[in-house]
């Protein structure tokens, strides 16, 4: 879940493949999409104008919360299957142009909101050589110094 800065909106995510918009005051449902499949990770941008909904190994998208149209497509099915990504966090930036995700397989990955094109990727830090083959990366952020990821091994990832 995700809530916008001005405490007006609410983006849910359920085992019931759909992501949700809501209006906190009213309790009225906006918006919903659906997915294929448990829907894991939603975002919602600081203006609460733009949201990022994914779901396991399913589509990944980036939709105008006014209308509920998809913009960009970041995974999906019309990829190979290693494409199908399973992401676990997302953070939009400051002025909403760019995005965050972090996922279940290491990965981060930086995005153009406006065109839906990677522009860096990075992989977390194992604690050790030997042991699990990945890390989780369940949260994501902007910093001034660069990029932060927090993996499913306790560690923070200063990214740059």
């Amino acid at each position: 879940m995700d809530l916008s800065q001005d405490g007006r909106f609410a983006l849910t995510g359920s085992d019931d493949y759909r992501a949700t918009l809501w209006d906190i005051q009213s309790g009225e449902k906006l918006l919903s999409l659906e997915f294929g499949n448990v829907v894991d990770t939603v975002a919602l941008s600081p203006d609460a104008r733009l949201a990022f909904t994914a779901a396991t190994l399913d589509r990944a998208l980036i939709w105008d919360t006014r209308n509920g149209e998809v913009l960009q497509t970041l995974s999906d099915f019309r990829s190979l299957f290693q494409r199908r990504m399973s992401y676990l966090s997302a953070r939009f930036s400051a002025n909403g142009d760019q995005l965050l995700t972090g996922s279940a397989s290491g990965l981060v990955q930086l995005w153009d909101v406006a065109s839906g094109r990677e522009l860096k990727r990075w992989r977390v830090h194992k604690r050790a050589p030997y042991g699990p083959t990945s890390t989780g990366v369940y949260a994501v952020a902007f910093s001034t110094d660069g990029y932060y990821a927090i993996g499913s091994n306790g560690l923070i990832n200063r990214l740059r």
